[in-house]
């Protein structure tokens, strides 16, 4: 294809997405199929498609345009073309089909820093992460941008290079004071070393008018955690009060909203007649599910230590397979959009399609981990549509839970109720009524882990685990994976080894932490006593 031919349709392309800034998302599909009409093989316009039926809420139409871009890639293809297939197949939740088209990519041709920038940085979202980090290895003597630094750090944390990782979140810091970002990765990296200076730099910047809302709320998040190593809790609640004020201010979330939807799923789920139970796969997922940051990634690096068992991390598919039945997007794990069709679901087919498009994943092993927490919303679902699924819930106690989640920056769409107590205590009280709800369902699939007893007795609760899941037993005595490599928020903390100290955390805010406690006393107590029988 000719220059000037790529010109044009970068031309139209931007047209189409300046329609959808302006909130005509109706003219950009409209702009979109003509330019597909036209160019029916061109792989930039099919993916431009896959997004404009993405944010239209058309999964099913994203999905097939995403394919067909997939299927025009080829070794002849443009690197541009090449990262857009896999960014719209990403996107659409085509996972296997969205790593498989970067075989296509020869690096050899790229020769631009900044065009290797942007390929590792992709690398790194289909969790990639050793190719990353290669490619940034490749390019580190470049003039790269804080962005580029600051992403070859992430790389290099979740391959457990700590040092290497700190000297670059130092580098794109050094070229951008406003990088909140780079801060916060060293303030969980607990690095000590010009920690003053760090705090200083932080708070000279932190109320600058300069500093986007997103920098912000890092940078508190970032002064919570160093004041919080220094054991000084009354500066480090100041700033962690102000990190979640930051950040509530910019997500939108609706408490009412998913006190319904729980309902909604509750209620409708109680019509279905009783499952056949007949599919069977062969294959096992074991489903890690619960809030998030109460232990999942340690649940996972313990059962990564039986050779039976693949990790694969943190998985959307089951979400994506309602998605795709419901032919809506959804908004939150809650999402109103599939609690319509749940009477209507083929779930053997959910179930079916959710272990193809994963079989690649497990490398030909029996078993294999999905440890997306918000998966505990949709537990019978899957109990229903894979039934031969292993369904391990980790709990904590309620006010660590809660506390883990407070002092967590999440992704933008991600856990929203997160940043304010008041919504925290209201969807504490859903996850537990969902969760109770579900274990009286399907008392058989789920099993119930505490995080306590797990790092009280690793050995004895993997045994549990392996007895639960039809595990062979192990014939070394490990209970932790040394080449477990994890690309979550917990990529530090795992890698040390099992220890008690963020048992009863909160504690330390126990007075600022009080009016939480107060509205979730009863499932403390209970869940305390649970601990003391257990």
């Amino acid at each position: 294809m000719s220059n000037d031919l790529n010109t044009l349709i970068d031309e139209r392309i931007k047209h189409i997405n300046n329609l959808i800034k302006e909130g005509k998302p109706e003219f950009a599909q409209f702009e979109s199929a003509k330019l597909v009409a036209q160019y029916p093989r061109n792989i930039m316009a099919l993916c431009q498609m896959t997004y404009v039926f993405y944010i239209v809420n058309d999964p099913k139409n994203s999905t097939r345009y995403a394919r067909l871009a997939y299927a025009q890639a080829s070794s002849d293809s443009s690197w541009r073309e090449i990262v857009s297939a896999s960014n719209a197949l990403l996107m659409v939740g085509e996972i296997e089909e969205a790593n498989a088209v970067m075989h296509h990519l020869d690096l050899a041709k790229v020769d631009d820093a900044q065009e290797l920038s942007y390929i590792a940085r992709h690398y790194g979202s289909l969790d990639q992460v050793e190719m990353a980090a290669k490619i940034f290895d490749r390019i580190s003597a470049s003039t790269l941008d804080f962005h580029s630094r600051q992403m070859y750090g992430v790389s290099l944390l979740y391959l457990g290079k700590f040092a290497e990782a700190r000297a670059e979140f130092e580098k794109a810091i050094g070229l951008n004071p406003m990088d909140g970002v780079s801060y916060n990765q060293l303030s969980v990296l607990k690095v000590t070393e010009k920690r003053d200076e760090r705090i200083a730099a932080m708070l000279k910047v932190v109320d600058s008018p300069k500093l986007d809302a997103v920098n912000k709320s890092y940078m508190h998040f970032s002064l919570f955690n160093e004041y919080d190593a220094m054991n000084n809790p009354e500066a480090a609640w100041e700033h962690l009060q102000k990190a979640n004020q930051v950040r509530r201010s910019t997500v939108h979330h609706d408490a009412s909203y998913d006190s319904e939807a729980c309902q909604n799923i509750i209620d409708t789920y109680r019509q279905l007649p009783t499952p056949s139970g007949a599919l069977d796969g062969g294959t096992v997922p074991i489903f890690i599910v619960g809030l998030p940051r109460t232990g999942t990634t340690l649940l996972e690096k313990i059962l990564s230590s039986f050779g039976e068992v693949q990790p694969c991390g943190e998985l959307r598919a089951f979400r994506r397979e309602l998605e795709i039945a419901s032919n809506a997007n959804f908004i939150d794990p809650f999402g109103l959009g599939f609690q319509k069709n749940i009477a209507q679901f083929d779930y053997d087919h959910i179930g079916l399609e959710y272990l193809r498009k994963n079989a690649w994943r497990h490398e030909g092993k029996k078993y294999f981990t999905d440890k997306e927490p918000s998966n505990y919303v949709y537990a019978g679902l899957i109990a229903r549509a894979i039934p031969n699924a292993k369904i391990i819930h980790i709990t904590r106690n309620p006010m660590d839970a809660c506390f883990s989640n407070y002092k967590q920056f999440f992704g933008p769409a991600s856990f929203t109720y997160s940043y304010d107590l008041a919504d925290i205590a209201d969807h504490y009280r859903l996850y537990a009524k969902i969760m109770q709800f579900w274990k009286q369902l399907a008392p058989d699939s789920i099993l119930d882990v505490k995080y306590e007893s797990l790092v009280d007795d690793p050995e004895g609760q993997a045994e549990r685990i392996r007895q639960f899941c039809g595990l062979k037993r192990k014939e070394g005595g490990e209970t932790e994976s040394p080449a477990y490599i994890t690309s979550t928020l917990s990529a530090a903390q795992v890698r040390a080894p099992i220890h008690k100290g963020n048992v009863n955390s909160w504690e330390r805010y126990r007075v600022q932490m009080e009016p939480l406690y107060i509205e979730l006393r009863e499932y403390v107590d209970a869940y305390e006593r649970e601990l003391r029988v257990e």
